[in-house]
This record gives C-alpha cells, sequence and structure tokens, in this order.
C-alpha cells in the first residue's frame, strides 16, 4: 500500500486496511479472533499449531483494525477459553458470537469513523460561541452522565475485586490458570527530577499543543 494512502483527507494517519478475523476451531464452539493484513495468510500460520482445521467464520474489514480487534475481544471477556495455553481463543455459542460481531461492526461504524474529525476538532482554537441547546443536545447529556456513573461505578467495582484477588496471591507470583502478579520492571521518565536538575533542558523540549476538554456542567 502506498505511503499517501495510510494519510486521511483531515491530515490524520491511518492503519494500513485490515481485518478483525474469527477463525472457528473445527466444528466447535471455540473461535480464534485476531487481526491481519492478509487473512488467508495469517489462517495457515495459526492453522499448522492447532489440532483441528480453522474454519473462517468471518470477518471486519477495517481502517482501524487494532481498535475494532480490541472491542471484539472485550465483548468476548467472559468467554475467554483456558482449556490450554493457546491464547485469544473463545468459547460462545455462535449467536452471542454473532451479536459481538455485530456490535463491532456498529464500534466501528459509528464510533471510529468519526473518531478523526472529533480528533481534528480538538486541536482547533473554540471561537467563545455557546450554543443553544436542543432535545437532542440535552438527551446526549443525559446519556453521557449516565454513562459516566455507570463508568465510574464499575471502576469502583473492580478496583474491590482487583484488591482480593491480590490479598490472596500475597507474595506468590499467581493462580493457576486465573491470574498472575509478578514483578516486573518499569523505566519512566522522572520530570520533577529533571525540571530541578536541567531546568534549561526541560523548557527546551516543552510543547505546548491546543487541546479542548469536554466538561458537563
Amino acid at each position: 500500500m502506498h505511503r499517501d494512502r495510510l494519510i486521511h483527507r483531515s491530515g490524520r494517519r491511518l492503519e494500513p486496511m485490515g481485518y478483525v478475523y474469527v477463525l472457528r476451531s473445527g466444528e466447535s464452539n471455540l473461535f480464534k479472533v485476531g487481526k491481519a493484513i492478509n487473512v488467508d495468510r495469517r489462517g495457515k500460520e495459526l492453522a499448522t499449531g492447532n489440532p483441528e482445521p480453522l474454519i473462517l467464520f468471518d470477518t471486519i474489514e477495517s481502517e482501524h483494525a487494532s481498535k475494532s480487534e480490541a472491542f471484539l475481544k472485550e465483548r468476548l471477556r467472559l468467554r475467554r477459553s483456558h482449556r490450554s495455553a493457546a491464547k485469544e481463543f473463545y468459547e460462545c455459542d455462535v449467536d452471542e458470537l454473532i451479536t459481538a460481531i455485530e456490535a463491532t461492526r456498529e464500534y466501528e461504524r459509528v464510533v471510529l469513523a468519526r473518531a478523526g474529525e472529533v480528533e481534528q476538532l480538538s486541536r482547533q482554537q473554540s471561537d467563545g460561541r455557546i450554543l443553544e441547546p436542543g432535545a437532542r443536545e440535552r438527551e446526549l447529556s443525559t446519556l453521557l452522565v449516565a454513562a459516566r456513573q455507570a463508568e465510574d461505578d464499575a471502576k469502583r467495582e473492580r478496583e474491590r475485586w482487583e484488591l482480593e484477588l491480590k490479598l490472596v496471591i500475597g507474595t506468590a507470583s499467581g493462580l493457576e490458570g486465573l491470574a498472575t502478579w509478578k514483578t516486573e520492571s518499569f523505566r519512566e521518565l522522572d520530570e520533577k527530577a529533571l525540571k530541578q536538575a536541567e531546568p534549561e533542558i526541560y523548557e527546551r523540549f516543552l510543547r505546548e499543543k491546543p487541546r479542548r476538554t469536554l466538561r458537563l456542567l
């Protein structure tokens, strides 16, 4: 694919056109989910290590394959297979899988396809006008407040269960087949220390970028 085809007319860079694929393991309700530019070639690569033939169940063509793949896997999270060490396999009935795939297509169409336009708007200078909201705008605001409340509640619930699980693991490295909690090392820039030690260098590499923030009143 030529480089200029990876640039949207808005100026944003796009992923190369790719696919989210769903492969079925034999005739079972065990499905492999992933992303690829060439689904046929990827299917052949995966087939060499699978005990059953992998049959193409469905694909979603996308300019945002990574995000669409992540969305589909999130929808199927509770169906993640723990039969073996194989990753990204899910066990679910066909109707549930089809519903998740259609939800992913809807997410691609309604959210991802318009996210680039919103990103461009977020970088533009707002002109100071305050628009008069209509019924639709008030409904959108109410839906967003409700969604944020649900997100906050889910975050607190997740925090609670993660704490419980970590307390059970204690100083071990994990729970067989369920979770790991291993010590890992990460490297990150200490901006505060850099600013104190080398303020001129810190200032030289600072970049101010306009960014609009949506705040509900």
